[in-house]
């Protein structure tokens, strides 16, 4: 192990754990400075995240965040390690760090699971009970909106955050009609020959943008989707990449994993996890008849925030399917209702 790791081992009390480089680390690699796996010396297996200068505040929010859910009987949700000192962050060789459970899970068999009812049975019994366990927070808890870590350009993510709130402390509710509209006009001025297809796209979202403010918001995740998920067979076990945890629409979550499913192809809308998924969120009530009726919408809106992405990377195949994938959902939304709402 380098010097850095050791130093920060000790701030934990893990100075005789040993690195385990064997272990992937599951989620986005990008989502911090540095990560490794550890096992102590009882045999328990920590994440050590090494974090970015400009994360350390946001990150030990959403590690309060969590930590709060657990204690609110959300099993998915995995607390932190606290260092000797207490705390939610330390410090050591010149960094911030933080320390999760390593959790072990079974790999998804790709593109095959796309069509697994359970597994959307399972997402909706997940999400439900983490809108029940996030009720209580009224979205204030946080500090701040989601960070902008995807964007058009590195500093240029329109961003997260905008909506207005009427109480003093909380948070904006973070509203796609602001994101995804904002998102359209830098990447037009990036790349005029998206304009047209951007705004056209924005027409046909406008009732939805219009609703969207009376529509329920809760503390949402904020990045739900398969592969956020450490899964036991097909059972939820623990979710992972919180983020973007803050307040949202209430949908927003379920949108976001639908339409991360559906990206696999039109089979993936149509059968198996997805129309499962919108069943079991509105027998546990995690989805009302408004929210059901604006869900194809909200699915189309979330998909902003992926054409950011590819944009922010210049993958042109990526944001040629992107762009098209979005104009489907709307071209089909009424059939794609008729089988999520059957």
């Amino acid at each position: 192990m380098h010097a850095d790791l050791i130093e920060a081992l000790v701030v934990w009390g893990l100075q005789d754990a040993v690195e385990q480089p064997e272990l992937t680390p599951p989620g986005s690699p990008e989502r911090c400075a540095g990560r490794w796996v550890v096992r102590d010396g009882a045999g328990a297996e920590w994440l050590v995240e090494r974090l970015r200068p400009d994360q350390e505040a946001r990150r030990a929010a959403v590690a309060a965040l969590v930590a709060r859910l657990a204690a609110r009987g959300l099993a998915q949700a995995v607390p932190c390690r606290e260092p000797e000192g207490g705390g939610l962050v330390a410090h050591a060789a010149g960094s911030a760090w933080q320390v999760w459970p390593f959790v072990h899970g079974d790999a998804l068999a790709r593109p095959g699971y796309v069509l697994e009812a359970g597994r959307g049975e399972e997402l909706a019994r997940f999400l439900a009970a983490l809108r029940r366990a996030a009720a209580p927070e009224r979205g204030g808890e946080l500090a701040d909106g989601p960070d902008s870590e995807s964007g058009v350009a590195p500093g240029d993510n329109p961003g997260p955050g905008g909506g207005t709130t009427d109480e003093p402390g909380v948070a904006p509710v973070f509203r796609l009609a602001d994101y995804a509209p904002a998102l359209a006009r830098t990447a037009a001025l990036r790349r005029p020959e998206l304009a047209d297809r951007l705004g056209a796209a924005l027409e046909r979202l406008h009732p939805f943008f219009r609703a969207e403010a009376r529509l329920p918001h809760a503390v949402c995740h904020g990045d739900v989707h398969p592969l956020n998920v450490i899964w036991r067979g097909a059972r939820v076990h623990a979710v992972i990449d919180w983020e973007f945890a803050g307040p949202k629409t209430a949908l927003y979550d379920a949108a976001n994993c639908l339409g991360c499913v559906g990206a696999e192809g039109p089979q993936a809308l149509a059968q198996g996890l997805c129309p499962a998924l919108a069943a079991g969120l509105r027998n546990a009530g995690g989805l009302d008849a408004e929210e059901a009726g604006w869900l194809v919408c909200a699915v189309a809106a979330t998909r902003f925030g992926w054409l950011a992405e590819w944009l922010r990377r210049a993958d042109e195949d990526m944001v040629r399917l992107e762009l098209g994938y979005l104009e489907y959902l709307l071209d089909e939304r009424a059939a794609i209702e008729r089988v999520w709402l059957a």
